[in-house]
């Protein structure tokens, strides 16, 4: 069975770190907004808190789900880039006779600056959705 950590999607994954990093922010809020009587800062601080608390769940849930009941495929990087601390891989592959293009919003850190353009990589899909994948090794724990 494959393994992720939570470590790892939060390292990795651009929406899972900016959500749940958001949520902090939400807190912040909400202990300012108590501490100072600020109904205003209560209110976006619970906000926050939960919007982005239900992405985030929503991420978390979807990148589980592809390690639980995701079928690997075999796929190439087409394009990669940045932008200060975050960037974009986008990559192909084919599911059943059909080449789909995807990608992937991801954190600028050491693993990630490994991927290459035109790279053979291994990639999790989601077989009743396949525009829906993340690259594997990225985030398997060994």
């Amino acid at each position: 069975m494959r393994r992720v950590s939570f470590f790892k999607i939060l390292y990795h994954d651009y929406a899972a770190f900016g959500t749940f990093s958001g949520m902090f922010i939400g807190i912040i809020a909400l202990i300012y907004g108590l501490w100072m009587k600020d109904q205003v800062a209560q209110i976006i601080g619970g906000g926050l808190i939960v919007v982005l608390g239900t992405l985030f769940l929503y991420r978390l849930i979807i990148i589980l789900r592809l390690f639980r009941e995701g079928e690997e495929v075999k796929g190439v990087i087409i394009n990669k880039w940045y932008y200060r601390d975050r960037g974009r891989i986008d990559y192909r592959y084919a599911v059943q006779g059909e080449i789909v293009t995807s990608g992937w919003a991801i954190m600028r850190n050491k693993v990630n600056r490994q991927l290459e353009k035109d790279m053979e990589v291994t990639i999790l899909i989601n077989p009743h959705k396949p525009k829906q994948s993340i690259i594997l090794s990225v985030f398997e724990v060994k």
